[in-house]
């Protein structure tokens, strides 16, 4: 055994004993960010209430001020107007009140009227024609306490009064100023800001309203309600007038404002609180996860029925390195060091094998598998160390070999291993080989060699050509034999002639019928067999006749042929034979009707099947007479024919049997039979005909086309006849 790292065990991971405490640890977590997430809450609570407390004291603060500035304004407006006032000569005339109107007018441009007053409140002049308000303006001087400015409204809040008191002149006494109720929005303009707080101004005798804020909504401006006086935080009179400044402070609306704010840190805040218990969830998923990714991994690495071993090749990287390889050369000479190549080697560990590449590697841990696969002898092809090394070093993307072992029982085993190599050297640590047992396709494989060089064997030795030709484009697939060798050309003339040689050497006479055949054929879709023959030149200048056979092979998807299968054979000495045997029998009938016997033969069943012409002229009766009824009918005495009968009879008995008519024919050499015959016209001829067997042709000419031949003579002539042979004639007797 080598010196192998200890393997990794095959089983799945158990569950940590730390779990428990995990468990703990993860409760106390929770449990703090609850009380973190509490704590939070009742902060933004508190927030929430002392913004509450400095909104309603920033309005007290801002009513304050603007009441104290809203008083200046006025001071200011009063000031401005008894500037402009005279205080000696009093207009006297409609004209000059008009005059005085308008020069105060440009500096008060909310001023309608004016009236000059006495001491008690009686009007003097006045600059508007029809007004009804003396009454009032009585009630107002003495109202005013001779102060030097004093600002009220109408009843009916028409009109804002301006009682301005002269202390000096003849008169010593008061300035009404009539304006418009627009003067008390140039009072009040202060510089705008976002969130200020809201008031009003209201008459304190009749809690008339004068002037509000303009982001509260004008229902029923002129009233003061219920919610205005529940609001109230701060009412400050403003001097030298019937009004009084009111600020307004709505804890329903501030709540509202600030409801946004404050749902938006609740939420942040639970956002920022439920970080935790995400992060802890997302721990204990990705837990869950990786247990069951474990658990399918481990069901499928051992229930894929594919063998499966997962090698640990990281450390090559930095053996290489140390070793500084640079190229194949300098790795096979360390492979061929037996302990550089077992230091190698060792960096190739085996972490886990399925129970499947176990069992077909017949071994029970990982370290024999090792020993079987990575340290097994390379020389032998039973191991794939030096190649896994080779596909590392050089960076292939996938190894696939093939490797022989031996089973239990001693048998050689066929193995197919890929090896994919993963792009990241980080992934080297689990690298998946895969077995597989190709025992079974390899004997296939074999036995399909065996069985296609034996069919190539015999179709070689065919001594016809048999060849398959591509109907589209006219080439040669395959031939058994080259026609143009044998035809006696060599290689150089066949490649001067090119791929269509036989086109050359086809006869010209032949050349069209075959293209119209061929024609023909494609019409008809190759439904039958064509079949021809064709003549061809030799190199020695012979045409060469070869019987040609096409039909189809192969066919597209379209049911269109696209290969035809031939056999062309030479049948040249077979038609020159054919030819002198027809010259033969040419000649050996023109013999048999010429002479004057009677010569006639029958088939192998002993069936008359010839009469030559001289029937005619012994017997008197024609050739189909005798096919008709027979020989029987021309013998006058039948019991002369005892003899031949019972001959016949032993040669019906031996015809199927080879050895019986061989003991035969030494039995029986040649016999003469005598007997009478009757010819057609009656007469009778005694003893004048004979019949003669030669048994000596039997094995002569066993293997022609069975038929009993006669012949004028004892002599047989050769290859006329065939098994059995029968030789008889009929002739005359001599007296």
């Amino acid at each position: 055994m080598s010196n192998v790292p200890p393997p990794l065990t095959t089983s799945a991971p158990t569950a940590a004993p730390g779990s428990p405490l995990r468990g703990t640890l993860k409760g106390a977590l929770a449990t703090l960010v609850l009380l973190l997430l509490a704590l939070l809450f009742w902060q933004l609570l508190d927030q929430l209430r002392e913004t509450q407390k400095n909104q309603r004291q920033y309005t007290i603060d801002y009513t304050a001020d603007l009441a104290a500035q809203v008083s200046l304004n006025m001071a200011l407006n009063a000031q401005i107007a008894l500037n402009l006032l005279p205080i000696v000569e009093q207009p006297q005339s409609t004209d000059e009140q008009q005059e005085l109107l308008r020069k105060l007018q440009k500096s008060l441009p909310d001023l309608t009227s004016l009236a000059l007053l006495s001491p008690s409140g009686i009007i003097l002049t006045d600059s508007a024609t029809n007004s009804e308000d003396a009454d009032y303006l009585s009630e107002l001087v003495r109202r005013s306490r001779a102060q030097p400015h004093y600002f009220s409204n109408a009843i009916d809040g028409s009109m804002v009064h301006l009682l301005l008191h002269q202390a000096s002149g003849s008169t010593r006494g008061y300035w009404a100023l009539r304006f418009k109720p627009t003067l008390f929005s140039s009072l009040t303009q202060l510089n705008e800001s976002v969130g200020r707080p809201r008031w009003l101004v209201e008459n304190r005798f009749n809690h008339q309203i004068i002037s509000r804020d303009e982001a509260l909504p004008l229902v029923n401006p002129g009233t003061l309600t219920q919610d205005d006086v529940s609001n109230s935080v701060l009412t400050v009179p403003l001097s030298g007038s019937d009004w009084q400044l009111r600020g307004l402070f709505d804890r329903q609306r501030v709540l509202e404002e600030l409801l946004p704010a404050f749902i938006g840190k609740c939420l942040l805040g639970l956002a920022f609180s439920v970080l935790p218990f995400i992060v802890l969830l997302n721990t204990r998923r990705r837990q869950r996860q990786l247990h069951e990714g474990r658990r399918r991994y481990q069901e499928v690495f051992e229930g894929t029925g594919v063998a499966l071993c997962v090698l640990d090749m990281s450390g090559l990287k930095i053996i290489f390195d140390r070793a500084r390889l640079q190229s194949n050369e300098q790795l096979q000479g360390w492979l061929e060091d037996p302990e550089q190549r077992l230091y190698l080697l060792q960096a190739l560990r085996i972490t886990e094998v399925n129970q499947v590449a176990l069992q077909l590697l017949n071994a029970s841990t990982c370290g024999e598998a090792w020993d079987l696969l990575i340290d097994g002898n390379p020389l032998d092809d039973s191991a794939i160390g030096n190649q896994v090394l080779e596909a590392v070093f050089n960076q292939q993307q996938q190894l696939e070999l093939e490797i022989k072992l031996q089973d239990a029982t001693g048998r050689d085993q066929h193995l197919w291993l890929v090896l994919r190599l993963p792009e990241n050297p980080e992934d080297y640590k689990a690298v998946i080989l895969s077995i597989t047992d190709i025992t079974s396709r390899k004997l296939i494989e074999l036995s399909l060699q065996e069985r296609e060089g034996f069919w190539s064997d015999v179709v070689r030795t065919v001594p016809d050509h048999l060849y398959v030709q591509d109907v589209i484009s006219q080439r040669m697939i395959y031939s058994n034999h080259h026609l143009g060798q044998t035809l006696g050309y060599n290689r150089t003339e066949l490649q001067q002639m090119g791929e269509y040689f036989w086109e050359i050497l086809l006869h010209p006479d032949d050349a069209d019928y075959y293209h119209r055949s061929r024609q023909t054929q494609r019409h008809g879709g190759y439904s039958q067999l064509m079949q021809c023959q064709l003549r061809f030149r030799h190199r020695d200048g012979e045409w060469r006749r070869f019987d040609i056979r096409e039909q189809a092979l192969a066919r597209d998807k379209h049911d269109q042929v696209t290969r035809i299968i031939g056999v062309a054979k030479d049948i040249t000495e077979q038609i020159e034979a054919s030819e002198s045997l027809r010259d033969s029998e040419q000649r050996y009938r023109m013999l048999a009707e010429s002479i004057s016997d009677v010569i006639f033969s029958t088939d192998n069943r002993m069936t008359l099947n010839y009469v030559s012409p001289s029937v005619q002229a012994v017997l008197g009766y024609d050739a189909e007479w005798i096919f008709q009824n027979g020989w029987h009918s021309t013998i006058a005495n039948p019991q002369q024919l005892t003899g031949i009968y019972s001959l016949m009879d032993r040669v019906s008995k031996a015809l199927d049997q080879p050895e019986q008519l061989a003991l035969l024919r030494n039995q029986v050499q040649t016999q003469l039979f005598l007997f009478d015959c009757l010819r057609a016209d009656g007469r009778k001829i005694p003893s004048s005909y004979g019949w003669c067997w030669s048994g000596t042709s039997m094995v002569h000419s066993r293997a022609c086309s069975g038929s009993v031949a006669t012949s004028a003579s004892n002599a047989v002539p050769k290859k006329t006849c065939a098994w059995p042979p029968r030789f008889l004639n009929i002739r005359p007797r001599r007296s």
